[in-house]
């Protein structure tokens, strides 16, 4: 009895220490974030204030995945997407995760990779996931995660492929698997409930963009995952590594230019590679120059518009590939082009994942107790007709406005397109310079 009453102590003041750890928190975040970042809008702020009261009185007795989710949609009611969330050092999350990895197109959602016990599901399309269809879901991760869907799409997609989070947005009925109706490549269909396995299992470190490759990272070839993507690689899932490269299109004359990122590294210096390809550029001086940033979620636009400037001097025409992937500093590597470029130049593909007007920089201000990271944005971008005389105007510094980034062309990414190893936007590219090149020999 006596062992009892003791033990019922520890765990009351156990409870009590956690409600006040998470409470202490939450109100980091209010002072910290909400109160600070430039993203809200008078109502949202509101919103969120209010969200966080709420949230506060319910503190020591959420779940760790309920309390994750609840600060995740801290940040959700800016409805900016770098107001965004990530773990910081030290923060717990959960120990287990799908044996399979997912990619969201716009016309279905794709099981592209898949530990051996599942290689049967490979390609699969998912028609429902806990009774619910991808568009269904993919509102419940707007409650998570600020910015447009098409961002949504592709930077929430963990939340599904984490043990416990869509029990804890109440979608899904246990913590512990996920019942999804499928639908394989050859045309059957299946229900199949997969359990959450330990996250040792599950290779990392594979970034939303690095699924499409065929080509398996070292951890998947030891573990044995398999993939859906066709071993014959169009051009822009080749060599998925390299953060940028060129390639030279002889029958189109045309140097083909891939950015997926626009940060520099000791790897891979992108000082080294400007330098060298401006050169190449210069002494080819090619028809068309086409610039691929449909992978390009980011980066430093500060080491690349000097040279984004240069180029739309070196060849006449100009096309430029955006996808719903295309973010944050690729989207205003785009705008850039275009606003340079002016009408030599043409977009293909589909809408960007962003509004041209949104809030970035900043830093992230991370919660004291779980070690949760709010990233607090500081910088503000008109890329539609500009910000001067705003307060915290950013942008309007690179010379990017360009009133819409809509494409001229438009050639979505479909899952079908993906499985086929068909790339629609290089086509509708090759198909204006071909009609471009028949006009000027008649």
């Amino acid at each position: 009895m006596v062992l009892h009453s003791v033990t019922m102590q520890r765990k009351a003041r156990d409870h009590d220490s956690l409600t006040r750890r998470r409470v202490e928190d939450l109100e980091f975040a209010r002072k910290q974030y909400v109160l600070r970042s430039r993203a809200f809008t008078s109502a949202s702020r509101r919103r969120a204030l209010e969200y966080i009261e709420r949230l506060s009185r319910r503190a020591g007795a959420l779940s760790r995945e309920k309390f994750l989710v609840g600060v995740m949609r801290i940040t959700a009611y800016a409805h900016n997407g770098h107001d965004s969330f990530d773990f910081g050092d030290g923060a717990w999350e959960p120990e287990a995760r799908l044996p399979l990895r997912l990619i969201a197109f716009p016309d279905a959602w794709i099981i592209a990779r898949a530990a051996p016990e599942q290689a049967d599901l490979i390609g699969a399309r998912v028609l429902r996931l806990e009774g619910l269809t991808p568009r269904r879901i993919l509102q419940r991760l707007m409650t998570v995660s600020g910015g447009k869907p098409e961002y949504v799409m592709w930077n929430a997609m963990w939340v599904v492929e984490l043990a416990g989070l869509l029990h804890a947005l109440r979608v899904a009925r246990s913590p512990n698997h996920l019942q999804f109706a499928l639908r394989l490549r050859n045309g059957r269909r299946l229900n199949r409930v997969i359990q959450f396995v330990p996250r040792a299992q599950v290779p990392r470190g594979a970034s939303s963009t690095r699924l499409w490759s065929a080509e398996p990272f070292d951890i998947e070839s030891k573990l044995g995952w398999q993939n859906a993507a066709p071993i014959n690689q169009p051009l822009y899932l080749q060599d998925p590594d390299s953060p940028y490269r060129t390639i030279s299109i002889r029958e189109l004359d045309a140097i083909y230019i891939q950015f997926r990122t626009n940060f520099d590294s000791e790897e891979y210096p992108l000082s080294r590679f400007v330098s060298n390809k401006t050169t190449e550029l210069k002494a080819k001086r090619p028809e068309n120059l086409i610039v691929d940033l449909r992978f390009n979620t980011g980066g430093d636009i500060s080491l690349t518009r000097d040279w984004l400037r240069t180029l739309p001097k070196l060849a006449n025409r100009v096309y430029i590939l955006v996808s719903h992937y295309t973010f944050s500093a690729g989207i205003v590597a785009a705008a850039a082009l275009k606003h340079d470029a002016g009408s030599r130049a043409t977009i293909v593909g589909e809408p960007v994942c962003d509004h041209l007007r949104f809030w970035s920089e900043g830093e992230p201000v991370c919660m004291p107790n779980s070690a949760y990271s709010l990233h607090l944005t500081t910088g503000l971008w008109d890329l539609k007709k500009g910000c001067a005389g705003e307060d915290n105007c950013y942008g309007d510094a690179y010379d990017a406005t360009v009133g819409s980034l809509s494409p001229d062309i438009p050639a979505p990414l479909t899952s079908r397109a993906w499985l086929a190893g068909v790339d629609p936007m290089m086509i509708a590219t090759e198909g204006l310079i071909r009609s471009q090149q028949r006009n000027l020999n008649r």
